[in-house]
């Protein structure tokens, strides 16, 4: 199978991040970095896919901004 890609290449933790701070909520986060090879593989580019395949136009924050009302905690709660 191909793989996918979006139109930008991000960092899980700073998606987290946004994500929390479209919500509204308040968690601590902490980066979790991986040792060995895979660690280096995540760390810098080797997970990006290179080949040809199906790529994403939509960025994580214009997905964010029409997902928000629909993933925001109930009030009361968070």
């Amino acid at each position: 199978a191909p793989d996918l890609a979006g139109p930008a290449v991000e960092q899980l933790v700073d998606l987290t991040r946004r994500l929390l701070r479209a919500r509204n909520e308040r968690r601590l986060l902490l980066p979790v970095t991986f040792p060995g090879a895979a660690g280096r593989a995540m760390k810098g580019d080797g997970l990006l896919p290179t080949g040809r395949g199906p790529r994403g136009s939509q960025t994580f924050d214009a997905w964010l901004a029409h997902h928000v009302a629909d993933t925001a905690p109930a009030a009361g709660r968070g």
